[in-house]
Protein backbone atom coordinates (compact mmCIF):
# COMPACT_ATOMS: atom_id res chain seq x y z
CA UNK A 1 0.00 0.00 0.00
CA UNK A 2 2.75 2.59 1.05
CA UNK A 3 4.35 1.22 -2.50
CA UNK A 4 1.27 2.43 -4.11
CA UNK A 5 1.15 5.94 -2.22
CA UNK A 6 4.63 6.65 -3.73
CA UNK A 7 4.46 5.54 -6.99
CA UNK A 8 0.67 7.82 -7.01
CA UNK A 9 2.32 10.44 -5.25
CA UNK A 10 5.42 10.70 -7.64
CA UNK A 11 3.43 10.05 -10.88
CA UNK A 12 1.18 13.13 -9.51
CA UNK A 13 3.81 15.04 -8.86
CA UNK A 14 5.58 14.81 -11.73
CA UNK A 15 2.61 15.47 -13.84
CA UNK A 16 1.92 18.65 -11.92
CA UNK A 17 5.19 20.11 -12.28
CA UNK A 18 5.54 19.31 -16.39
CA UNK A 19 2.00 20.85 -16.39
CA UNK A 20 2.71 23.77 -14.17
CA UNK A 21 5.91 24.09 -16.98
CA UNK A 22 4.29 23.88 -19.98
CA UNK A 23 1.25 26.10 -18.44
CA UNK A 24 3.06 29.11 -17.59
CA UNK A 25 4.91 30.11 -20.70
CA UNK A 26 6.64 32.65 -19.07
CA UNK A 27 8.00 31.09 -16.00
CA UNK A 28 11.27 32.06 -14.83
CA UNK A 29 12.25 28.32 -13.76
CA UNK A 30 14.23 26.30 -16.07
CA UNK A 31 12.93 22.98 -17.01
CA UNK A 32 16.04 21.84 -14.58
CA UNK A 33 14.85 24.45 -11.83
CA UNK A 34 11.25 22.65 -12.53
CA UNK A 35 12.48 18.83 -12.47
CA UNK A 36 14.91 19.99 -9.15
CA UNK A 37 11.89 21.10 -7.42
CA UNK A 38 9.05 18.67 -8.14
CA UNK A 39 12.05 15.92 -7.32
CA UNK A 40 12.29 17.62 -3.73
CA UNK A 41 8.65 17.16 -3.14
CA UNK A 42 8.87 13.75 -4.26
CA UNK A 43 11.44 12.83 -2.04
CA UNK A 44 10.13 14.65 0.82
CA UNK A 45 6.43 12.53 0.24
CA UNK A 46 8.41 9.48 -0.47
CA UNK A 47 10.27 10.19 3.35
CA UNK A 48 6.77 10.85 4.48
CA UNK A 49 5.16 7.68 3.52
CA UNK A 50 8.25 5.81 5.06
CA UNK A 51 7.71 7.29 8.01
CA UNK A 52 4.38 6.47 7.93
CA UNK A 53 4.50 2.90 7.22
CA UNK A 54 7.37 3.17 10.07
CA UNK A 55 4.40 4.42 12.64
CA UNK A 56 1.40 2.33 11.75
CA UNK A 57 2.36 -0.30 13.94
CA UNK A 58 3.10 1.79 16.85
CA UNK A 59 -0.25 3.69 15.98
CA UNK A 60 -2.33 0.57 15.70
CA UNK A 61 -0.67 -0.56 19.21
CA UNK A 62 -2.26 3.27 20.37
CA UNK A 63 -5.63 2.67 18.89
CA UNK A 64 -6.09 -0.93 20.35
CA UNK A 65 -4.74 0.35 23.94
CA UNK A 66 -7.21 3.34 23.63
CA UNK A 67 -9.75 0.27 22.43
CA UNK A 68 -9.14 -1.56 25.83
CA UNK A 69 -8.95 1.50 28.42
CA UNK A 70 -12.58 1.83 26.88
CA UNK A 71 -13.57 -0.90 27.69
CA UNK A 72 -12.05 -1.31 31.06
CA UNK A 73 -13.90 2.32 32.08
CA UNK A 74 -17.31 0.63 30.09
CA UNK A 75 -17.02 -2.12 32.78
CA UNK A 76 -15.50 -0.07 35.98
CA UNK A 77 -19.23 2.01 35.26
CA UNK A 78 -21.18 -1.04 35.17
CA UNK A 79 -19.64 -2.40 38.30
CA UNK A 80 -20.19 0.94 40.05
CA UNK A 81 -23.87 1.43 38.63
CA UNK A 82 -24.72 -1.86 40.01
CA UNK A 83 -23.09 -0.91 43.39
CA UNK A 84 -24.64 1.93 43.62
CA UNK A 85 -28.11 0.11 42.36
CA UNK A 86 -27.65 -1.94 45.11
CA UNK A 87 -26.63 0.63 47.57
CA UNK A 88 -29.53 2.76 46.88
CA UNK A 89 -32.00 -0.63 47.51
CA UNK A 90 -30.54 -0.83 50.79
CA UNK A 91 -31.29 2.51 51.67
CA UNK A 92 -34.99 2.60 49.96
CA UNK A 93 -35.37 -0.61 52.23
CA UNK A 94 -33.94 1.11 54.90
CA UNK A 95 -35.90 3.64 54.54
CA UNK A 96 -39.31 1.60 54.21
CA UNK A 97 -38.72 0.29 57.42
CA UNK A 98 -37.84 3.27 59.10
CA UNK A 99 -41.30 4.78 57.95
CA UNK A 100 -42.98 1.67 58.68
CA UNK A 101 -41.56 2.01 62.58
CA UNK A 102 -42.33 5.56 62.63
CA UNK A 103 -45.77 4.83 61.74
CA UNK A 104 -46.42 1.87 64.29
CA UNK A 105 -44.61 4.68 66.71
CA UNK A 106 -47.44 6.95 65.96
CA UNK A 107 -50.28 4.24 66.61
CA UNK A 108 -48.78 3.15 69.35
CA UNK A 109 -48.97 6.81 70.69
Amino acid sequence: MAGMAISGGIIGLGIYGLAKMFLELETSETFVETYTRVEGKVSDLEAYNEAMAELDPVLAKIQWEAKWREIEIDEELKQLKSQVKIDYQEIEKKRKVKEKYNNLKQAKD
